[in-house]
């Protein structure tokens, strides 16, 4: 069998999802290490039986439901490669928004900021990364997510981002200039209902309480011990949300509501009151 004929196979196998042509050539190209150009070179070669059975068997976890991103044990967001598995949530692209908003805030040079429920760390990283002389925080009450998201932390050599063992912003000191927050936000009622994909998520990352604003309701209860007057606090939000979020910020200013590429309310941002980096505010 040519790798050709394994990537048609694998496609026909994968006819029940959304891009089954797409991702076939990614399971077979991850036998080259993620180099697609290899395996369209290698496409009249003959694949040996060992590959065959590894495409087979990574296609047969994917007809199961297995997001393809912890099948192949990466992710990419804003532009970089992630580890990526049952440690944390999936980074979803809806996610970006929410790492635009951050960077194009006015924010004082060499910022601190925390990133609040940071998983697999991509939203802390990415902020670290585009903002060199910035002190980034990723803090998050699952261990098992922690660890994943210091590894990133060192894939990409992002020296100025540590991560903290924490509930939301409990045991933090000092006050920051930023707080970016993807907390889980799906409503516990609705966790049944969720495509295949996302059973495979650690429940701890959805579950959002009743109304799925919980945690968003918490945060905003607590961040204020943390965020320096003036200071940016960035929310993600579920579908349905933004009313909830509004009411829980009442007491902010500046409050905007961001959508994502398919036009939805994806981010709430809003300001803490007072006179912008006072004294004393690093």
């Amino acid at each position: 069998m040519t790798f050709q004929q394994l990537v048609r196979e694998t496609a026909s196998a994968l006819s029940g999802i959304e891009s089954p042509g797409l991702e076939a050539r990614l399971l077979a190209a991850h036998l080259f290490g993620g180099d697609m150009s290899n395996l369209y070179r290698s496409y009249r070669e003959e694949a040996g039986p060992e590959q065959v059975d590894r495409v087979r068997a990574a296609a047969a976890r994917r007809t199961l439901g297995e997001p393809l991103q912890h099948i192949l044990g990466e992710a990419w967001f804003y532009g970089r490669r992630f580890i990526c598995d049952r440690r944390a949530l999936v980074p979803r692209p809806e996610t970006e928004t929410l790492v635009d908003v951050v960077l194009r805030s006015d924010l004082p040079d060499n910022p601190w900021i925390v990133d609040v429920g940071t998983g697999s760390g991509v939203v802390g990283i990415t902020l670290a990364l585009s903002l060199p002389g910035s002190s980034v925080i990723g803090t998050d009450i699952s261990p098992e997510a922690a660890a994943l998201a210091r590894e990133n932390g060192a894939l990409h050599k992002a020296r100025n981002f540590r991560v903290v063992a924490a509930d939301l912003v409990l045991g933090l000191s000092g006050e920051h200039h930023a707080v970016a927050a993807n907390l889980p936000y799906i409503p516990t009622g609705d966790l049944p209902g969720l495509p295949p994909e996302v059973g495979f998520d650690p429940v701890q990352a959805l579950d959002g309480g009743a109304g799925g604003t919980n945690l968003i309701a918490g945060l905003v209860d607590t961040v204020g011990s943390i965020l320096c007057p003036g200071g940016l606090l960035a929310l993600e939000i579920g579908p349905d949300q933004e009313k909830a979020v509004r009411g829980f910020l009442s007491d902010w200013k500046d409050v905007s509501v961001f959508e994502d590429l398919c036009g939805r309310p994806r981010v709430v941002a809003a300001r803490r009151r007072g006179r912008p980096w006072p004294a004393g505010c690093r």
